[in-house]
């Protein structure tokens, strides 16, 4: 009868190490689960390492472009304040120019009166005239005396003429060079003000692209951060659930080397002359 108690708590035992030392399947199922999370989050961690290191090359290379452009910029500036004092400089010597116009005006018509009177006095209020000249003249002498100063006056008509004909040409293409010359740097300005417009837009199209990447490096290192937070955790939660079954392990392994001697000594039919107690 004793053997027999003896017998069913030997068992028992046995049966009680080989649960506690063994894993249970639904523990071996967990740790794959977490496992296999960790497996997960160093995907997404990778997948977002890649998103960071590309939103970098994008960083990179818009940066560049946008350092280019503000060069660009710098240069077109430049081209248009030149422009602009070109216009400026050409609209001052318009505005000089047209008041020596109206100067020169003032004295062509000042020697066109002169002109004209003299012609009306020639010509009209018969004053000297061709006739006088040749009629009026005593003889041969006073004739070419006459007639001389007949040639004179006119030569001098012809040359007043000629002149005034000279300085209206020169008033005339004075005012058309200048007119020209602002007409032309009018279009150029408008040039340089349109491919000013044109770099500032392609500069703001440039500052989208990078003002993306730069989200996409933040988001990616704050995802990366998170999960790595997250795979921390699970990791340190393995840790623990090993730590905890190799604790269980080595107690139920202490516990069954202790089984074991107790056992030896009841089979050896030693247990009551040793005086050794076992417990179960």
């Amino acid at each position: 009868m004793k053997y027999n108690t003896i017998k069913s708590r030997l068992v028992a035992t046995i049966l009680t190490g080989i649960v506690v030392l063994g894993t249970p399947l639904y523990i071996v199922a967990e740790d794959e689960d977490l496992t296999n999370q960790l497996d997960s989050i160093q995907q997404q961690v990778n997948q977002q390492n890649s998103i960071k290191a590309d939103a970098e090359t994008v960083i990179v290379s818009v940066s560049e472009q946008l350092r280019q452009i503000e060069e660009q910029l710098r240069q077109a500036q430049q081209q248009l304040e030149s422009i602009q004092q070109q216009r400026v400089a050409v609209e001052n010597d318009i505005t000089v120019n047209e008041k020596l116009l109206a100067e020169a005006q003032k004295r062509l018509e000042g020697r066109e009166s002169v002109f004209y009177k003299r012609v009306r006095d020639i010509y009209i209020n018969g004053r000297l005239s061709y006739l006088d000249v040749v009629i009026g003249s005593k003889d041969f002498s006073d004739f070419a005396n006459r007639l001389e100063i007949l040639k004179r006056i006119i030569d001098a008509d012809i040359k007043l003429i000629d002149e005034i004909k000279k300085e209206r040409a020169e008033i005339a293409a004075r005012k058309q060079a200048l007119e020209q010359s602002r007409a032309k740097l009018v279009e150029l300005e408008k040039a340089a003000v349109a491919k000013q417009a044109e770099i500032e837009q392609k500069k703001k199209e440039r500052e989208v692209v990078l003002q993306k990447a730069q989200n996409d490096r933040a988001t990616a290192m704050q995802a990366v951060e998170e999960l790595n937070a997250s795979s921390a955790q699970i990791t340190a939660l393995l840790k623990a659930r090993q730590a905890e079954r190799a604790a269980a392990r080595a107690a139920a392994e202490a516990a069954a080397a202790s089984s074991t001697v107790c056992t030896k000594l009841l089979l050896g039919a030693r247990f009551w002359s040793t005086g050794l107690a076992c417990k179960w």
